[in-house]
This record gives C-alpha cells, structure tokens and sequence, in this order.
C-alpha cells in the first residue's frame, strides 16, 4: 500500500561511552520512555462547527544500536487540514523527545523529513527517501540538537503559539545554513535551575569527550569539532531562551 509519511531519525551520540556506564538493558528502556513520552503528545483537537474533530495516533518507533527511527502515521488516509495538524505534532514529538533527552542527560541528535515509504515492521522494512532524508541531515549537523528537512511544510511546522520548530541558522558540519531547527528548548523545564544544569552537563561532556585519547568521540573526528559542537548547542540554547521561552512569549 501506497504509504507517505513524516518520518524522524535519531542518533544517541557517545554511544559507546554510554553502553560503558549504562547497562545494556537501561540503554533500551531509556529510548523506550522517550519514545512514550512522545505518545503522551501525539493528540490534536480542533472544534468545527461544535463538533470535535480529532487527530490522535500511536507514534511508530524502532531502535538499532544506536540510532532509532519514529513514524507518524500515513498522511494518505488523512486530510490536508489533518495532515497539516500531524506535521505539527510530529514537530512536538521530535522537540518533545530532544527535552527529555536534555533532561536524561543523553546527548541526541535528530533529523525529520516526509515523504513516500514503505515501512512494515511485520517484515522488518523501512525503505524511503524521507528515511534517507532525516539520516543525512541528521549526520551533517554540527551540534546536539535537531531540524526538519525541506520536504516538510514551513508553514506547518512553524503554525501555532508553540514554538516547537523556529528559523535558525542551523550549524551543519561543511556550513551553516538558515533552516527549521527543533526547538528542544520549549520542552525542558523551564526554569534558571535547568537551563544551568544543561550548560554545566554540556560543559562536562565536552571536557570529558576531549579528554580521551586522540580527542574522538563517534563520527566527530577532530577536537575542533568536538568544541564547535558542544559550542553550538550552547549558543542554541541561550538564544532560546531569550527568543523562544515559553514563560516570556
């Protein structure tokens, strides 16, 4: 069956590091939490009319190692408006996953894309432009953090009061660019307390990263790179929190 779908694929940077001081078993029901966390959101009402027309789904997620694929349902079977509300809620369920990651402390990386694949779990297949889409965005970003590739609507990841994707100049590894980034901001617990813990935690992976031998960590193969990417998810998230604090817009 003809499928089109958002789709959002996440990697776990430092992943060998965190198989050293994690067991394998909390690895796992980590991502599956972040994953449930995602489902609380996934629910859009809107009234036409005084009827309540409803867009509620099971978000779809798979784990490799460590990267791990989320789905939204196929748009097909949908609406234009309603597709336009599923895009928006998929947007809430990638910054919705990057917050709690922030919070767990567990250094992620994500990209999303839409298009036709064709994703049956029952076989194990996941096959699709989109899914190729989101990996290579996903890889070429210099930072932790995420954005939303092209072929998701602007206008629709960007609707609404909350500001789960904005315009920023999103830093890639051969440039930086103006793009969507996720706004992984708006769902951590906003309160100087926590914006403090995140810098101090990205301050201490940082240190701790250059610290070891040759100064490598995953695909990052350079110090300088591993600076610039810690650099850059601070400078995210001071400029969040002045232009996308949820307690002052």
């Amino acid at each position: 069956m003809e499928q089109v779908r958002v789709v959002i694929f996440a990697d776990i940077l430092g992943f060998k590091s965190l198989l050293k001081s994690t067991s394998l078993v909390e690895v796992v029901n980590i991502v599956k939490n972040l994953a449930d966390g995602c489902n609380r959101e996934v629910t859009s009402k809107k009234l036409n009319k005084n009827v309540s027309d409803t867009v509620s789904f099971e978000l779809g997620h798979a784990q490799y190692s460590d990267a791990v694929l989320l789905w939204s349902p196929n748009l097909l079977e949908y609406s234009p408006e309603q597709r336009s509300r599923i895009r928006k809620l998929m947007t809430i369920c990638a910054s919705n996953f990057l917050g709690e990651s922030f919070e767990k402390k567990i250094p992620i990386r994500l990209g999303m894309a839409e298009g036709p694949v064709v994703i049956d779990p029952g076989n194990n297949i996941y096959v699709g432009q989109p899914i190729v889409d989101a990996y290579e965005l996903e890889s070429a970003q210099q930072w932790i953090g995420g954005a939303i590739h092209s072929s998701v609507s602007k206008a629709d990841v960007l609707s609404g009061s909350h500001k789960n994707a904005v315009e920023y100049p999103v830093p890639l590894k051969n440039k930086t660019c103006m793009g969507i980034a996720i706004n992984w901001f708006y769902y951590t617990n906003v309160c100087e307390h926590t914006h403090a813990e995140i810098e101090n935690w990205l301050k201490e992976m940082s240190g701790s990263v250059l610290s070891v031998p040759h100064g490598k960590e995953c695909n990052d193969d350079s110090k300088g790179g591993i600076k610039e990417k810690y650099k850059n998810t601070e400078e995210f998230l001071k400029w969040a929190t002045k232009n996308a604090n949820p307690q002052t817009n």
